[in-house]
């Protein structure tokens, strides 16, 4: 599933019509990852569940209920606080 699709379904958005945000949100998310120190290979590979979960949740943050926007974008720097940690990690030590 292409990655503005999987947002559309996670803010259960139905038409086309706020794809040109989503996608603005979709670049700021990837953005910000890389500005944190994911590296641009892993943050443009929308293959990694764990990239696309973090951007979802970027996204969320600030398409999806104003109630709910500080959690997400809470689980959004832990993810790439995680992503970003993950690449340091040296096998076998």
């Amino acid at each position: 599933m292409a990655l503005l699709d999987s947002c559309r379904l996670e803010l259960r958005i139905r038409t086309d019509v706020l794809d040109s945000d989503i996608l603005l949100h979709i670049f700021a998310a990837k953005q910000e990852l890389k500005r944190v120190g994911v590296p641009a290979e892993i943050v443009e590979d929308e293959m990694n569940d764990l990239v696309t979960r973090a951007i979802r949740s970027y996204v969320h943050s600030h398409m999806g209920p104003e109630e709910f926007a500080e959690q997400y974008m809470e689980s959004f720097r832990l993810q790439a606080d995680n992503l970003r940690k993950s690449i340091l990690e040296v096998p076998g030590v």
